[in-house]
């Protein structure tokens, strides 16, 4: 019986350093959300923001920062006035600018113009990378970086744009799987899901995804997180 008690004792010291070593864990996370209007807590970022809580990490160590209408350029400014060291970083890129080289929307449909391409920005883009591993200390593989979400009913019914603006928007999907292949090129250790697309009934205007639609991105970056944390 006391050899029984011992053993009881000892599995339950190891369930309790387990849960104590995961607590800790969790304690050292200091997460970075930052990008375009799709960041906000009412979009995509409060819905990955949410779900991180959710899963233990403490809201005080997950920095939200939206910087609303800015393109990759204005990102690129803008990310130099976050101070600070992070363990991980969200990134939300690649928004706020409609043109594509060697593209382009017409009435008729898109012309000249392929997934196979140059990116738009593509120095800020990295400027804006480079900065979070070297001013911030977020470790490339522990980077996250997300396009735009695309609306697959952009362009039908009555509250969508007309033809030429429905092109348009074709080619902004085009440009966002460019910048995915551009960030898997060029930061091969990084976090890079493909470009996430969803129905009307996701979005909460032509553009933005509402925080309720936004599961796929939440727990994307949830599990990555996690999952290297473990």
């Amino acid at each position: 019986m006391k050899k029984l008690f011992e053993n009881w004792r000892s599995f339950v010291n190891e369930q309790d350093e387990s849960e104590d070593t995961e607590e800790k864990q969790q304690s050292q996370i200091k997460i970075l959300i930052f990008g375009h209007s799709q960041t906000s807590k009412f979009r995509v970022g409060g819905a990955q923001k949410d779900r991180l809580v959710s899963s233990g990490i403490p809201e005080k160590d997950i920095i939200l920062k939206v910087r609303s209408g800015r393109n990759d350029a204005g990102l690129a400014t803008e990310i130099q006035d976050i101070k600070g060291k992070f363990t991980h970083a969200i990134l939300h890129l690649d928004g706020n600018y409609t043109k594509l080289h060697d593209c382009k929307a017409t009435l008729r449909g898109v012309k000249q113009c392929s997934e196979l391409g140059e990116a738009r920005y593509q120095q800020e883009k990295t400027s804006i990378i480079n900065y979070v591993k070297n001013n911030l200390n977020v470790p490339e593989k522990n980077i996250l970086i997300f396009t735009p979400p695309i609306n697959k009913d952009y362009g039908r019914g009555g509250r969508l744009y007309r033809k030429i603006g429905k092109n348009s928007y074709k080619i902004r999907g085009i440009g966002h799987q460019r910048a995915v292949a551009f960030f898997r090129q060029n930061f091969p250790e990084a976090q890079v899901p493909d470009v996430i697309e969803a129905s009307g009934g996701a979005f909460s205007d032509h553009l933005h995804m509402r925080k309720s639609g936004a599961g796929v991105a939440a727990n994307y970056a949830v599990n990555k997180i996690l999952e290297e944390n473990e």
